[in-house]
């Protein structure tokens, strides 16, 4: 089973989600953006992922349970539940898998770090502006998705 992320976290996964979601309106981005859902990464590894983006070209179909595709972008979201695992075992299997970017976000400091090259082992805090090597021309406002 896994725990609930909580409020902090779930307040900032929601924010997120709602700020990719408006990008892909405002650009016109073909791709697929899904939140809560099971994604294989080989070796029968089966992840669930707080947000992930699959670009247009790599986009999987939609079918009930696991969708066997490595997206391109996986955010989670560290709750005190899984901050370990996803600072950790996850992380390592994101960048075995061949995950393009992953974004490590944490409420209890207000922090996001871009995670990307080699195995995800290339890391960047946002501090300020935020830039994705994958999404051209996000613009993420920290204030909105650390509200709470």
């Amino acid at each position: 089973m896994i725990p609930p992320t909580g409020g902090h976290a779930s307040a900032a996964q929601g924010a997120l989600f709602l700020a990719l979601s408006e990008w892909q309106t405002r650009t016109g981005d073909g791709g697929l953006l899904l939140q809560d859902i099971y994604v294989e990464l080989g070796d029968d590894n089966v992840l669930a992922p707080d947000i992930a983006w699959w670009s247009a070209e790599r986009q999987p179909p939609l079918v009930a349970g696991t969708l066997a595709a490595v997206p391109d972008l996986v955010v989670e979201v560290l709750s005190p539940g899984t901050r370990e695992n996803d600072l950790g075992p996850k992380r390592d299997a994101y960048g075995r898998a061949g995950v393009r970017e992953l974004w490590l976000v944490d409420p209890a400091v207000k922090r996001i770090t871009v995670c990307a090259g080699d195995g995800l082992r290339s890391e960047r805090p946002v501090e300020s502006g935020f830039e994705s090597a994958l999404l051209a021309d996000l613009t993420l406002d920290r204030a909105l998705i650390f509200k709470f």
